[in-house]
């Protein structure tokens, strides 16, 4: 169960706010080591873990209920082929691939404010493709009571980043 503190719901749920809402994810491929990002541009450490500045996207292409998974799709930055090392290592090779993504929504400004038991989901990736750029991957969850639609970035007049300037 996802809980929020009274200022973190106060702020997601405003139109326009200085408080820009960014997405964690935590990789574990397989058997190989935990990779976690943060699609802001730069680190944020999460209740002393680091999240490292990598450049994602996540969209939701299907509901969620009890008889049909609910699934997103991550796309992501590939240039340094950080993706390519993992795929060859603990992907190729293994019949049924147990990669899990765990996702986090939380304040960039007040990262501590979300707990760390109370992520998004975590989901299991069912395919992934790389280019030499950028990475697709399916991420699905099974059996939700209800659907759940995702946030999405919004409008911050400093863009997320209040101490740089603007001319």
């Amino acid at each position: 169960m996802r809980v929020l503190s009274a200022a973190f719901a106060l702020e997601n749920n405003a139109l326009n706010s200085d408080h820009p809402l960014t997405w964690l994810a935590e990789l574990t491929p397989g058997t190989g080591p935990v990779q976690r990002m943060t699609n802001e541009r730069s680190d944020i450490v999460f209740h002393a873990l680091t999240f490292t500045s990598r450049p994602f996207w996540l969209e939701q292409w299907g509901e969620g209920t009890v008889d049909e998974p609910f699934q997103l799709r991550a796309a992501f930055g590939n240039a340094n082929h950080f993706a390519d090392s993992l795929k060859e290592q603990y992907w190729r090779g293994v019949i049924h691939p147990l990669w899990t993504v765990t996702l986090w929504l939380i304040d960039a400004q007040v990262p501590d404010d979300v707990a760390l038991a109370s992520t998004m989901g975590t989901y299991r990736i069912t395919n992934l493709d790389l280019t030499d750029l950028v990475g697709l991957a399916d991420l699905q969850q099974r059996y939700l009571a209800a659907p759940r639609t995702m946030s999405l970035r919004r409008y911050t007049p400093s863009g997320g980043f209040p101490l740089m300037r603007t001319v």
